[in-house]
């Protein structure tokens, strides 16, 4: 350092970067632990850890109910095998065989993809196939389905599991998830759809695609979109039903639509001038 160089600036350059060094060591040291005892508990090593299994672990720690049905959604995402329990589970398969004489099956379990964009990027707005992903629909909401104190974070277990049921997210670029809807197919055969949970705000298209990705995979799999009901819950217990909301209009498509919808996920009454903070 020169002789005029303030060291008071370079200290606490220093102690910033001691910190988040610190940090990291703090979560390598978690992580280890976590890792060892899913190994110990689902009797196999868990593949590359990253966040899904760090918040599957978390999940498996904090959870008081279907933890039986946790444990073997995550020994088969470490066999590799998160995927399949869509059809292979019985209550799945059995409802599966069901809703073959009420819709598309094939269609139903091959959900679309869509883009959005957000902030100068392409996302991508679809159904989360990979259980163990799904499992994190209440992160970064901090809704009753959040991992370590969610009241309901039972529940999320069943939405991952569930044939009937559809985790939607919206993900950036880097695969950070933006908003997510529960999708879920009613007693009486119709799509339904729950509040859309966001952490980017309520941009004036967001609702619309949703429910428009909602209409697409409705229409690929013959069914009707419905406002009201409720969904067999086929792994589990004590699922929460979160209250389903209506669909938007088909023919909406100015802005206030979009401010409307929000009303309606709300239970408020349509303002009668916009706000444009809304």
């Amino acid at each position: 350092l020169s002789a005029s160089a303030d060291p008071s600036r370079t200290r606490r350059r220093l102690r910033e970067e001691c910190a988040r060094l610190e940090r990291r060591w703090r979560i390598a040291q978690a992580d280890g632990e976590l890792r060892k005892m899913l190994t110990r508990v689902l009797g196999t090593p868990t593949p590359p850890w990253d966040e899904a299994w760090r918040d599957g672990a978390r999940l498996y720690l904090a959870v008081d109910h279907n933890h039986a049905e946790l444990k073997l959604l995550l020994r088969a995402a470490a066999a590799g095998r998160g995927e399949a329990l869509r059809c292979e589970l019985p209550g799945n398969a059995q409802w599966l065989q069901r809703a073959a004489d009420h819709l598309d099956v094939d269609a139903w379990l091959a959900p679309p993809t869509h883009a959005y964009a957000h902030a100068g990027a392409t996302c991508t707005l679809g159904a989360e196939r990979d259980p163990l992903q799904a499992l994190r629909m209440g992160l970064p909401f901090d809704s009753c389905l959040a991992l370590d104190d969610g009241c309901n974070r039972h529940s999320a277990i069943i939405n991952a599991l569930d044939a009937n049921k559809w985790v939607v997210y919206l993900r950036d670029p880097k695969q950070r998830i933006l908003a997510r809807q529960l999708l879920a197919i009613s007693g009486d055969w119709r799509l339904l759809g729950y509040r859309v949970y966001t952490s980017i705000g309520m941009p004036a298209d967001l609702l619309p695609a949703f429910a428009n990705y909602a209409r697409a995979l409705a229409d690929a799999a013959g069914l009707q979109l419905g406002d009201h009901g409720a969904p067999e819950t086929l792994n589990g217990i004590l699922w929460y039903d979160d209250g389903t909301h209506p669909w938007p209009r088909a023919d909406a498509g100015d802005r206030d639509d979009g401010v409307r919808a929000y009303c309606e996920h709300l239970g408020l009454a349509l303002p009668q001038a916009t706000d444009e903070e809304l």
